[in-house]
């Protein structure tokens, strides 16, 4: 299950930064991604297609919050 984040690390990070524009908050996106990740894939789900949907919806979040 680790094996599969530490892959998917590397390009959740860029993506992360893309869609907020920092790489320390990019950073925490994806830490908190994998915390949710885990969580996910023990139930089945596709690995990819969770993270990156993670990873997506924290940086919206992001972004609104930081409006407020």
């Amino acid at each position: 299950m680790e094996e599969r984040v530490r892959t998917l690390e590397s390009p959740l990070l860029a993506y992360g930064v893309r869609l907020v524009g920092q790489s320390e908050i990019a950073d925490d996106l994806v830490q908190e991604a994998s915390m949710r990740f885990c969580i996910h894939i023990r139930a089945g789900s596709g690995a990819a297609q969770i993270a990156f949907g993670t990873v997506h919806n924290l940086a919206l979040n992001n972004r609104r919050d930081s409006r407020k």
